[in-house]
């Protein structure tokens, strides 16, 4: 039988297990970037033109 969405809609443990592989497993590369302006994290400065990593998998990832 070809796969369809209303067969898919009848899955949603696959959904499940596809959104979490997505998030453990973020499909995007770490960015770089470069503050236009200061920002303060937690009480710390970082000046304007600093550069800095973003990657997603440490953000969504909680375990190790």
């Amino acid at each position: 039988a070809p796969i369809t969405a209303d067969l898919l809609a009848k899955m949603p443990l696959l959904d499940a297990f596809t959104r979490e592989t997505l998030r453990l497993y973020p499909p995007s590369r770490p960015a770089r970037r470069r503050l236009a302006e200061e920002l303060r994290v937690d009480g710390i400065a970082l000046p304007q033109e600093t550069r800095f990593l973003c990657d997603p998998h440490a953000i969504l990832c909680n375990g190790p």
